[in-house]
Formats: C-alpha cells, structure tokens, sequence
C-alpha cells in the first residue's frame, strides 16, 4: 500500500475549535516528543501505561522548557503565518498572520499520560511586542479536541510570569497534547505582524492522591484466538494458540460440555507477534451451535458458530456501510438507522484556481471524513463490481436484501464520478473536498465550501477502467447507461494516453488527503484491459502488449491496480492467446509468492512484516489476488489461504480483535469515523485499518511504543493511523464474505 499520506492525516484531526490544524504543519525542533506504553494479556488502551509519578521522573513533563535549544516544538497554521526562532534563550514567534480563528497559529508538544484525579501545575514566562489573547490548553489530541486545561491569558509588552493549575476530571488520557493557541481572538484588536515571546514552561504533577482508574477500559488479549464469527460446517477450522499446552477442547456453550478433544501441535516462531504460534484442528465439528476453545494452561477463546450461514450477516453489514456513506441523498432511518441525515454536500463545488461552478453532488464519503476521492471510490466501485461477477448468488440473497443491491449501490458512486469528468478534455478531476477536513459533525452539517482538486492522470485513468468494466456489468440491466459509461471511457483513455505524466500534488491551502501517484503504468494498464474486454478493439490489445514485455503490472490496491487490469485481460472473450499466457504466468507466480509468505506465518496470511497503514486492506486485497487466481488456474491452496486472510480479519490475530465493527466479541468500538463519532454510536460492519507498526498518529506513539508489528493496533478514534475506515477497505471485505457466504 501506498497511501500513507500520515502528514495529511494529522492535519485531518487539528480542523476543530481548540485544535490546530493547518495547511502548514512545521517542526521547529529536531524530535517529536514520544511516551511509552506497554501490552500484556489485559491492556488499559485508555488511560496511562505507567504511573504518573512516573512519567513525570524528572520532574517537567515538558520537553525543553527552557529553549536551551530549538527542539522539540512544533507549529501548526491553520490560515495564519508564522515563524520560530531563538532569541535570547527564548522562543520567538514571529507572527505574520494570526489567520481568521484562534488556532489561526498555534505552537505544541505531546505530551506525557494526564492522569484522571490528579493535580497538574502549569506555568511559564511570557511576553509580546504587542498585547494580545492566548489561549493556554492542555487537551485531547483527537476526537473533539477537548480542553482538559482550557484558559485564555492575555501576554503584554512586559515579561510576565504565569501559573495555571489542572485538576484532570475526565478519564486519563495517555497521548495528551499541551498547546498554545496564538490565532484570531474575538476581544484582541486587529493585529498586524507581531512577536510573541516564551520561557521557563514547566508542567509538574503537584498530587497523585485522588488519581482513579475509572474512565479505563480494559482489551482481552486471548491465548487462543479463532474467527470470531465462525465457520461454515464443512469448512476447515484452526484454532491458534500463543501459548504451551498439549490438548484442547471444544466447549459446547449451551450444554457447557466437552465436544471434541484435540492435540495442539506445531510451533511457528513468528516475529511480528512476538509469539509462538501452535495449531488445533477441530474441522470435525459439523453441527450447528455455539462452541468455544479451552485448555487446561491458556484457559479459552472467544466464543464462535458453526452454521452455513455464519457470513450473511457480516455480508449485509459491510455492503450497507456503502449506504451509509453516500453523500448529496437524503439517508433513511430504516436504511442508515441512528446515522440517517439529511442530503449533504449539495451546493455546486468551484473548481480550484476558477471561478467555474461543477455538480458534483452524489458519490460516496471515501473514509473517517466527507472528501470524495476519484482513485480511491475507483478501487472501491472495482472491488464491488468483482464480487458481483464472481460471486453473484450470495450478492442477491436475502442476506441483502434490505439494503440497495450491489449494482445500484456501485452505480449510484459511478453516476458521480461522471461528473469528475471534464466534460471538454474528457480528463477527470482528482478529488472534491473542503479546504481542510471538517469537524466531527454529520455530514449534512458541514457548511465549508466544497473545491473541485485539478485533473490527474491517476485519476482519469482509473476512471477510463471502470467506466469499462461497468459498461459490461450494467449492460443487461441498463444498455444506456452501459453506452454512456462506455464512451466516458474511451474518451478518458484518450485524455490519459495523451497525458500519462499529470502527477497530482494538493495545491496550495488543500490538506485533505492527497493520493498522490507517480507511477501512472499501471492505472494505464488497468484501462486498456478493460477498454479491450469491453470493446474488443485492437489499440487496446497493443497497448497491453507493449505494457506487458518488461513486466506485467500489478495490485488491487487505490495506486497500484494492475492486477485488475490483468483479471479483465484474461476474462476478455478476444484475449491474445500469448499475452494471456505472459499474464497468466505472471498472476501465479506473484500468488505463490503469496502462499510462501503465508506458510510461513503464525496466522497464516501473506503481508510478513508489511503492517502499514490500512495493513488490513492488504490482508483483503491479497485474499482477493488468491481467489482470482484460482478462478484461472485452480488451486486448493489458493482458496484455504485466502480463507485464512479472512479469519485474521475476524478475530483469529494477535491482538484478538475482530477488525470489523459490530461483529463478533471484541471488536472496534472507537473508530476514527465522524458520522460514529457525532451520534456517540458506531455504524457496523466497517473494517479498520488494522496494526501499523509505523506509529503515524500521537495516541499510537504513546501506546503501542515497542510492541510487535502486528500488535500495533488501538481501539482509539484518536488512533486514526490504526482505527481508521475506508470504502476501499471495506470493498474488499465485500468480495470476501461474498465469496465465502455463497453456496458450496
């Protein structure tokens, strides 16, 4: 995967009342502040890993108070301008612009674990060439951006010393963050440029005595871990045990009796756990009911069913996730439940560096914000599409058929991403966001100004492929709107060919996610296999041709899409029959390559140490790479590794989450989504990103420090490296469950 725009994503966060986020996010220092945390059996995710006495060793829970050096603080700029400097052993703020809010400019550090009944002491020197408003917090660094510690001080012309006191009455808060506001204040006069001058902060814990533990919630990390969900009767079942012991039996929970005992066997050393995996097969149990796993040394699992229809109601949740992310519709009650709203993002976007107003209403929020996003809703929209065509029964079934089926689920984000199209070039324009990602509300509270981002060559080409591929699905059912997607396309491809290298970079006073791209082969590739299966013409089969004879391009991911391109190839009724066998080789040799690294893990699956932002998509997509390869060159190994990709994303993993919300025991209950976290509830059946051993957001840094690759992963809606969701994470999801809730 490479997204990974975590920059982007910490300013995602900042776009609130008492945050700072900003176009411009600089470091002033050399080092970004870190505190650790540890994992064991029973993990307190929401408080502080160690004591507060602790934390606070050496006194200062701040970092370079003093200024002896420019280090460890950072700027954030919201609309506002700033710069930092030494001066005289203190900090210098030379202000150009303190922008339109209060976090306008803002300097910070994270902080140390605040602990909730303890008392903090906070003070500092502080002077200013003119007097001004600042705002002094100490606050959540995610979700509402909360103040713990929120006062507003007023800094003169004369050096002045200040002390401010924190009682911490809400829950601990492991990955604080101490902030100082210097935008626009409401009672400050208009201010030109100015400097603001700082020293000696210091932030002590003064009293310990009241600290409590409420407000913590505690995460089981089980000895033996299986699908939560469960399993079909006659799938294979493998329970995985991170612990010795030489037996283990299947608990019936009704009866609470023995209904099969085991040998546990195996030992797999695996590194990105920091475990020793061993095995108990217990593919035996055929009768449908409610069991669990247990031993005499590693006590049980989680319960999980066995019955044929285990997968219908995770298939339903994940495809409604869809719904519940379409943007400029009304959602209904009975359809969207608590997270029903009124049409969102209706007014007309103006396209960036114009005066030119677009519609680009309809579409489908891409992930925990409300931008739209060409490449990603593409990926997403291909992945459906596949489950249709491969797995067309158990897309159909009553499972869902509550919720809008599939092909107009898909179509009604391709009707908008008709409108990305420039109707004149035929280029498609990159993305329609705000200026800065919104504040946690529901969508149709937003009131920013929607901007159209410029046109892409990633962008366009991704939308000539599945402009393609959906001519040929909606053919049977709509044979105008085939035809309208199919000249889309063409005319697409000719913008494309002609303009591979139109890179995309967010311009000035965009932050929202970028999805940048500057390896355009592959988009290129994906298109002309599509064009050529939908049309057959000869340009397209020698463009193909020609892209396959240093290497066939490959991936199912939102920048690097080959392998769709491939599948379309060898589906394609006029395939040549040698570049077939080019791509054919190709897909299985990358497969098997897929199967060795799978073999050689605890859990089965075949990222090996990739646990990187959004890690549970490559889990997916690399599912999905087996089951397709196994259409074309059948392979039992191809379908039992795939399944076990799907029982890691259900709860067999080291961290004994089922990654999908609402599903399952012990599941995400926090994700970093803003329609859940505007009504307090969280939508079900959306996969998280899942273990980043990168640590790309601050509550990760300060929780998960140290800990194995795979065990990188926090329940957190301030976790948004790890906690996140996204359509293009879900999609794949889809394709899995509706591939294994089909019949036999």
């Amino acid at each position: 995967m490479k997204k990974l725009f975590s920059v982007l994503l910490v300013l995602t966060l900042l776009a609130t009342s008492g945050c700072a986020t900003a176009p411009v996010q600089k470091d002033v220092s050399s080092s970004l502040p870190v505190s650790s945390a540890v994992s064991s059996q029973e993990t307190a995710v929401s408080s502080s890993s160690q004591p507060a006495e602790q934390a606070v060793a050496d006194g200062n829970m701040i970092k370079n108070g003093d200024f002896g050096k420019l280090r460890d603080w950072f700027t954030y700029e919201m609309d506002g301008s700033s710069d930092s400097a030494l001066a005289d052993g203190e900090l210098e703020v030379s202000i150009k612009s303190v922008g339109t809010v209060e976090h306008g400019v803002q300097i910070y550090q994270d902080i140390p674990a605040v602990d909730q009944g303890c008392k903090y002491s906070l003070s500092f020197d502080a002077h200013a060439t003119a007097a001004r408003t600042a705002d002094i917090r100490i606050q959540m660094n995610g979700g509402d951006y909360k103040g713990y510690l929120d006062q507003e001080v007023t800094i003169t012309t004369e050096k002045k010393h200040y002390d401010l006191e924190l009682t911490m009455a809400d829950p601990s808060d492991p990955a604080p963050r101490f902030a100082i506001n210097l935008g626009k204040f409401e009672k400050d006069a208009e201010l030109g440029a100015h400097k603001v001058y700082f020293d000696n902060i210091s932030l002590k814990l003064v009293d310990s005595s009241g600290k409590t533990s409420s407000g913590v919630s505690k995460v089981k990390t089980m000895l033996i871990n299986v699908n939560q969900l469960g399993y079909r009767a006659n799938d294979k079942k493998v329970a995985v045990f991170s612990g010795e012991d030489t037996k283990f039996e299947v608990i019936d929970t009704k009866t609470n009796k023995s209904v099969f005992t085991g040998d546990i066997t195996g030992a797999v050393e695996n590194s990105t756990t920091g475990e020793t995996n061993r095995y108990g097969d217990f593919s035996s149990i055929t009768t449908s009911g409610t069991y669990l796993i247990k031993t005499a040394k590693l006590g049980e699992s989680f319960p999980f069913t066995v019955d044929d229809k285990v997968y219908d109601t995770a298939l339903k949740e994940a495809l409604n996730m869809f719904y519940c992310q379409r943007c400029g519709t009304k959602l209904s009650g009975d359809k969207a439940g608590a997270w029903a709203h009124e049409a969102c993002h209706t007014q007309a976007a103006t396209i960036f560096g114009t005066d030119k107003k677009l519609d680009v209403s309809g579409g489908w929020h891409d992930a925990g914000d409300y931008g739209r996003y060409t490449v990603a809703s593409a990926k997403a929209a291909a992945d459906l599409m596949l489950a249709w065509q491969l797995n067309p029964a158990s897309m159909a079934n009553p499972a869902a058929s509550s919720i809008p089926g599939v092909i107009d689920e898909v179509r009604y984000n391709l009707e908008w991403m008709l409108k990305m199209q420039d109707t004149a070039s035929g280029g498609v324009y990159h993305k329609v966001t705000n200026a800065v990602f919104e504040k946690e509300v529901m969508p149709d509270k937003v009131t920013d100004a929607l901007i159209v981002s410029p046109i892409s060559s990633s962008a366009t080409g991704d939308f000539a492929a599945v402009m393609a591929m959906a001519s040929g699905i909606y053919k049977p059912y709509d044979a105008k709107f085939a035809s309208k997607c199919l000249a889309a396309a063409e005319k697409a491809w000719k913008y494309v060919k002609a303009n591979p290298q139109q890179y995309f970079k967010n311009p000035e006073g965009i932050v929202t996610g970028e999805y940048g791209d500057t390896n355009t082969a592959d988009e290129l590739y994906w298109a002309a296999c599509e064009l050529f299966k939908a049309t057959g013409k000869a340009e397209y089969n020698d463009y193909v041709k020609e892209a396959c004879k240093s290497a066939v391009p490959e991936g199912l991911g939102w920048q690097s899409v080959g392998t769709y391109g491939s599948y379309a190839y060898l589906t394609a009724e006029k395939a040549d029959k040698d570049i077939a066998n080019t791509i054919k080789a190709a897909l299985v040799k990358s497969s098997d390559a897929l199967l060795t690294r799978a073999k050689a893990d605890g859990y089965g699956i075949s990222i090996a140490t990739d646990y990187v932002w959004g890690s549970n998509m490559l889990v997916a997509n690399n599912a999905i790479q087996l089951l397709i390869t196994d259409k074309l060159s059948p392979n039992s190994g191809y379908r039992e590794t795939a399944e076990n990709h799907l029982h890691y994303l259900l709860g067999r993993n080291s961290v004994s989450y089922c990654f999908v919300t609402g599903l399952g025991t012990q599941y995400p209950t926090n994700p970093h989504h803003r329609p859940s976290l505007a009504t307090g509830k969280t939508i079900p059946g959306m996969l998280v990103g899942g273990p980043n051993s990168a640590l790309e957001d601050p509550y990760a840094k300060a929780v998960l420090k140290d800990l194995p690759p795979a065990k990188c992963y926090a329940d957190n809606s301030q976790s948004y490296s790890t906690n996140e969701v996204d359509i293009y994470w879900n999609s794949p999801l889809v394709f899995l469950l509706s591939y294994y809730a089909k019949a036999y």
